[in-house]
């Protein structure tokens, strides 16, 4: 078992370090969010390539943000000192509709990511551009 000075230091900056994590995470996400705005009224390869990229990112931040969430639930839960009080016997800790919310916008996020990087190759091939109408072959009419 661990005192309860670096138990509570080490809940402390588990929390620290998840909440800067999803900071970083959401502000990633605001930005993608903004980029697809402007990449939809330009329709500029480049602008969904950068969301998408932003959006995995994101991804990428909130996976390390729920994984450093579970183990500071997990070091609340099994590492705690004997100098504090006990936790009642019929008391459970759980991740509550905070844990299904996560993994669920994690994945959402992953799937943005990956459609939108699908997109900007789409838009750089030119599968999704209707073609120009001045740029027609002129021949002879019929």
């Amino acid at each position: 078992m661990v005192n309860a000075h670096v138990w509570c230091g080490l809940q402390y900056g588990l929390d620290r370090a998840a909440s800067g994590f999803a900071c970083v995470c959401l502000g990633l996400q605001l930005c993608a969010v903004l980029t697809s705005v402007q990449a939809a009224y330009t329709t500029l390869p480049v602008l969904f390539t950068d969301c998408g990229v932003m959006f995995l990112f994101g991804a990428f931040f909130q996976l390390v943000c729920m994984v450093l969430f579970m183990i500071s639930m997990s070091v609340v839960a099994f590492e705690r000192p004997r100098d504090l009080n006990d936790i009642p016997k019929d008391y459970t800790l759980d991740y509550s509709w905070s844990f299904y919310l996560g993994w669920g916008s994690f994945l959402f996020s992953l799937v943005t990511g990956i459609a939108y990087l699908l997109l900007s190759r789409a838009w750089e091939t030119e599968e999704v551009w209707l073609k120009p109408m001045g740029k027609e072959k002129k021949g002879p009419k019929l």
